[in-house]
């Protein structure tokens, strides 16, 4: 794997291979709802796409993004932090407005999803597939069944949630990884070894959490969190709220340029920190997910991976060490406030987010601006307003799984 980019990559898709997907999802595509259907209609279209960028290879964005694909598809292939831009989008007279949403029946209500067809979900799974990757369906999240996320304001909600950092709210939202909560631990026997490297354990968790060990234990092996390896937001409807990217070289510049040593930094590498699901994880919410350090280091000590949710409460010390327990408190201030890469997500432009760290595949976080009264009233056709919009899709590494690549199969 490359090493990790500084700043977020930006290319741009030429409008010849934009209307060739553009034109298959119109017309092949037309009839079938990718919320249900299976991933052979995404194969199908993934080939088609790499086979018109193998054609404009010449082109220096194109070339780029052939690579950032080949890579994806090694043996122990990640995914580089890029936006691609004059992607395939939802036009303007597609879009239904927010005023009847109520709320995530999104595959089978067009009020729900807030428009009438498919082009930016259709995408996702289409460039999900192409760089190596498996969508996954969050069984709680915004109802559990959805293949992909409408990231837009419910107006039954406004009242509780304008200025909550919620992927359905409109207040700021700190910087954070996605699905933080999950873990590859099988029983009590994992957790308490895990626990033990940590230099903590269950009783200390319990304490500090206001839980009985046996809630923990529980929470924790429930067995209802989800692994996500890439992250990829679609730009649908938006005016000037940007979304917030932060790398690992630029966090750990803003960790030293802040007075955190090299020690400080191993320490936090060897910290144990307890991740809570979040508001909109239904039936798991507030549960104890994961319980990790919140950052990774590579063999020379550089900072390569994280594993952060700076939202209140969503991210808890759980050592005994008031000293580490301080120093926490310190790096989670330095990362809601961290240098970022800012992003307007705009219709056809797609955010690709690393999310998870594996195989030393570096990871990013990711976060928002709070929304402005314009992003609830955004005139789109026949007098109607819609909010603020992005469709996001999470996935699963097919290389991290043990799979064959995608390219492979062609």
């Amino acid at each position: 794997m490359p090493n990790p980019p500084d700043v977020l990559i930006n290319l741009h898709l030429p409008p010849s291979i934009r209307d060739v997907v553009d034109s298959y999802i119109r017309t092949e595509l037309l009839s079938k709802n990718p919320y249900f259907c299976d991933e052979d209609n995404a194969r199908s279209l993934a080939a088609i796409l790499w086979e018109t960028l193998a054609a404009h290879g010449t082109d220096r964005d194109v070339a780029a993004l052939i690579g950032i694909i080949e890579v994806a598809n090694s043996i122990e292939g990640g995914v580089l932090p890029y936006v691609l831009r004059n992607g395939p989008q939802d036009a303007r007279d597609t879009l239904l407005g927010s005023a009847d949403r109520v709320g995530y029946d999104y595959g089978e209500n067009p009020l729900d999803r807030q428009k009438t067809g498919f082009v930016a979900e259709w995408f996702c799974w289409c460039m999900s597939t192409l760089l190596n990757h498996d969508a996954v369906i969050h069984p709680a999240e915004h109802g559990g069944k959805n293949r992909f996320h409408l990231i837009s304001p419910i107006p039954a909600a406004d009242e509780s949630l304008r200025t909550v950092g919620a992927s359905t709210g409109g207040g700021e939202f700190p910087q954070h990884s996605d699905a933080t909560v999950y873990h590859e631990m099988r029983d009590r026997t994992d957790l308490d070894r895990a626990l033990t490297r940590l230099g903590t354990d269950v009783d200390a968790v319990a304490e500090i959490l206001e839980r009985d060990p046996d809630t923990i234990y529980d929470q924790v092996l429930c067995g209802m969190f989800v692994r996500v390896d890439m992250t990829i937001l679609a730009g649908v409807l938006n005016l000037e709220t940007m979304t917030h990217v932060a790398l690992p070289g630029p966090l750990e510049a803003h960790l030293r340029a802040h007075g955190l040593s090299s020690g400080d930094i191993h320490t936090l590498a060897n910290m144990p920190t307890a991740h809570l699901a979040g508001p909109a994880d239904g039936d798991i919410s507030g549960y104890v997910g994961n319980i990790c350090p919140p950052l990774y280091l590579g063999s020379r000590g550089e900072l390569l991976g994280s594993c952060i949710n700076s939202a209140p409460r969503r991210m808890i010390y759980v050592g005994r060490n008031p000293e580490h327990a301080r120093l926490f408190e310190r790096f989670i201030d330095l990362v809601r406030s961290v240098p970022v890469s800012a992003v307007l997500m705009q219709p056809g432009d797609y955010l690709f987010l690393p999310n998870a760290y594996f195989y030393e595949n570096s990871n990013v976080t990711h976060g928002r601006g709070q929304l402005s009264d314009t992003e609830y009233n955004i005139p789109i056709a026949n007098g109607k307003v819609g909010r603020r919009i992005h469709c996001r899709q999470y996935a699963v590494s097919r290389s991290r799984s043990g799979l064959p690549s995608f390219l492979s199969t062609l």
